[in-house]
């Protein structure tokens, strides 16, 4: 198969993963269903091996992140300088550790998603577990259905 053609099936097979990842987050009535289908782009590449590895990475991040940020808000949020700290030094360490292996995509997820779930506590404390569920469900929907389109 020569390179245009694989560009081609990558760029049909790519549309087609973000457009059903967004109308099943619609379907399933979830909060952010964008979140769904820019998943489905981010992982979307033309070797399926790759594409795969980068989803896992992306769902593991995702998970572990929305975790972490979950405790950071259930632990410091009534502490402002103790919450906000928290955050800093868990950044500061990921994009330490990120700077240390191959897998580094799964540490920046990870941060993103600690930064996401804890710092959209801020305002409503009560709606964390809410915020850290819904990424972690919109972004492995989108996972999923690429995966399942580059079957």
């Amino acid at each position: 198969m020569d390179e245009r053609t694989l560009e081609v099936k990558t760029a049909i097979r790519t549309a087609i993963s973000v457009t059903v990842a967004c109308f099943v987050a619609l379907y399933l009535q979830l909060e952010n269903p964008f979140w769904a289908g820019i998943s489905a782009f981010v992982i979307s590449l033309s070797h399926n091996v790759a594409s795969f590895e980068k989803g896992l990475l992306r769902v593991i991040g995702t998970l572990s992140g929305a975790i972490i940020g979950y405790f950071i808000v259930a632990m410091f949020i009534n502490h402002g300088v103790i919450f906000f700290c928290s955050i800093f030094v868990c950044i500061c360490v990921t994009y330490y550790f990120s700077s240390l292996t191959q897998y580094n995509y799964a540490f920046i997820i990870f941060t993103a998603t600690i930064a996401l779930v804890s710092l959209s506590a801020v305002f409503n404390p009560q709606d964390v577990l809410h915020s850290a569920f819904s990424r972690s469900s919109e972004i492995c929907l989108g996972v999923l259905i690429s995966f399942l389109s580059s079957i």
